[in-house]
């Protein structure tokens, strides 16, 4: 399973996911920058990979509901507040990481994340 890093988040991200030995691919590598969040999804589908966004459309469980996905992961945060973000965000994935992603949407916060699932 890898992470599929969405266009919207800020590359720094995808240095640091690859930094902590993730398998991390990007949207770009696939489909255009400014694809619908409908065939983002479908690519996170097809490539079998946690979906990493700060697109809050993903956080929507009526319109994506995680128990049909590898996992979607969402990041909220404001820039002052990154470096929490960043631990928070690998506090998750160390906790998380693969099959405890599965079917689950994560909204990651500074200083915390909050797990749905709908199964």
């Amino acid at each position: 399973m890898s992470i599929l890093v969405d266009q919207c988040v800020p590359r720094k991200f995808v240095r640091i996911l690859k930094a902590w030995d993730y398998s991390v691919v990007t949207v770009t590598e696939h489909i255009p920058a400014n694809s619908a969040d409908t065939d983002v999804i479908r690519l996170a589908q097809q490539l079998d990979a946690v979906l990493l966004s700060i697109d809050l459309d993903f956080a929507n469980v009526i319109d994506y509901p995680p128990d049909e996905y590898a996992g979607i992961v969402v990041l909220r945060y404001a820039i002052p507040d990154e470096e929490y973000l960043i631990n928070s965000l690998q506090k998750m994935l160390d906790e998380l990481y693969r099959e405890h992603l599965r079917h689950t949407l994560v909204i990651v916060e500074p200083k915390r994340y909050r797990i749905r699932r709908t199964t």
